[in-house]
């Protein structure tokens, strides 16, 4: 035709030939943990990994090497859309903003089992509901997260994401993953992004809009591995996650132009079940369909497997 030359794809699709395989822990021997002021430090062949006193993930040392530039630790909040900023967003949903920094812990806890030292961590979240972090792990350094929120109130709004969030050190600037791509999706905008193995710079994973605004996520991530010239961290999915990363925090989105986005002091990395839809099919203020909306009155649960080799 005048439009289209021969071979012109009109539609594509993608199906589940297999489902995709959950980690499995290794037959290695288990690692060893010791009560210490700061928490609880379990010692692996490789370093260490520490779970500090808030639940968080605090240290992460691989052959005398830290790892992390700031805890992993839940983290419920993401910056507003344009399209969401239409619709109110921020102070609609402002309750999650400061909901994990504000946890009470109730208990945290160690278990020997057969391949893993567990350290479980019972939260308590001011918007009324508990949360349980296990982390299992390994001798070889591998260290398995899981959140278990449950609500306690029935009143509790939206969630803008439900997952984690954790901070690298700068150098950590290639990013290669199985999921939808090679472009940004969200999960009502993911049709036109289809699952495969994408290799980046960290500057092309993140999108940049001429406002200032939450950008980049991936959705259906089978693994993510972000790496430096001379290691890398591997973010392995039980289930398909959602995952971002920048080389700036969702506080340095306050500004105007990106020009004035304050970079390259670590690599802010956000690992999530799932995130608010980008709604705003009008662009003036319409809600996002309620399809692609994360209840907060009801429970939410997920895993994934963190591991680190050098290059």
């Amino acid at each position: 035709t005048p439009w289209a030359k021969a071979g012109f794809t009109v539609a594509r699709e993608q199906f589940v030939l297999q489902p995709t395989d959950s980690w499995a822990i290794n037959n290695s021997l288990p690692a060893t943990a010791k009560e210490m002021a700061e928490g609880i430090v379990v010692y692996t062949e490789k370093g260490s990994v520490t779970i500090d006193r808030t639940g968080a993930l605090c240290s992460w040392i691989v052959e005398g090497e830290e790892l992390i530039h700031a805890p992993l630790e839940p983290y419920f909040w993401k910056p507003e859309n344009d399209n969401q900023h239409a619709a109110h967003f921020a102070e609609r949903l402002a309750v999650w903003k400061d909901a994990a920094a504000n946890r009470t812990v109730k208990s945290i806890r160690q278990e020997k089992a057969e391949h893993t030292i567990k350290v479980i961590v019972d939260l308590s979240l001011p918007i009324g509901a508990d949360m349980t972090l296990t982390y299992s792990i390994q001798n070889d350094g591998a260290i398995d997260v899981d959140a278990d929120y449950r609500p306690t109130a029935t009143d509790i709004p939206l969630m803008p994401k439900f997952g984690m969030r954790m901070r690298l050190p700068v150098d950590y600037n290639q990013v290669r993953y199985y999921g939808r791509g090679p472009w940004e999706n969200y999960p009502d905008r993911k049709r036109s992004a289809f699952i495969g193995e994408y290799q980046m710079p960290l500057s092309e994973y993140e999108t940049e809009y001429i406002h200032p605004q939450d950008n980049g996520n991936r959705c259906d991530v089978r693994w993510f591995e972000i790496s430096s010239a001379t290691k890398n961290l591997l973010v392995t999915g039980v289930q398909p996650l959602c995952v971002r990363a920048w080389d700036y925090g969702e506080e340095d989105l306050n500004v105007k132009h990106p020009n004035e986005i304050d970079r390259g002091h670590f690599v802010n990395l956000n690992i999530d079940l799932t995130i608010h839809g980008v709604g705003g099919a009008d662009t003036w203020g319409r809600r996002t369909l309620p399809a692609y909306t994360i209840d907060g009155a009801k429970p939410h649960h997920y895993s994934f497997v963190l591991q680190t080799t050098k290059l």
